[in-house]
């Protein structure tokens, strides 16, 4: 799976529905269907069934779930970690000096 197919992924879980994961990424919902069926074409199963009350996670999906959530952890913390060192961020300047022949 690529990034952007696990972002899809969280996104329609968190969402429950394409429509809703669209709006969590700000694309259109065409564009998440896409990727999503991009996903499942790649990897030979169903991430999702597709019902009346919205998207559900098929055995195959809820395996990934704890995976996914870890990864997600881990990229929160990539982003609080490069927003905190941007806020702190020392302007330094370095002069360097070196022997001339």
């Amino acid at each position: 799976m690529r990034l952007r197919h696990i972002e899809i992924f969280q996104a329609i879980l968190q969402a429950g529905a394409i429509s809703g994961a669209a709006r969590l990424l700000n694309v259109s919902q065409p564009n998440v269907s896409r990727v999503l069926n991009h996903a499942e074409q790649q990897l030979g199963f169903a991430l999702f069934e597709r019902g009346a009350q919205g998207m559900v996670a098929t055995r195959e999906g809820q395996r990934l779930i704890p995976e996914v959530q870890e990864l997600y952890i881990h990229l929160q913390a990539i982003g609080s970690l490069t927003e905190q060192m941007r806020r702190n961020r020392v302007q330094t300047v370095r002069l360097g000096g070196g022997a001339c022949v």
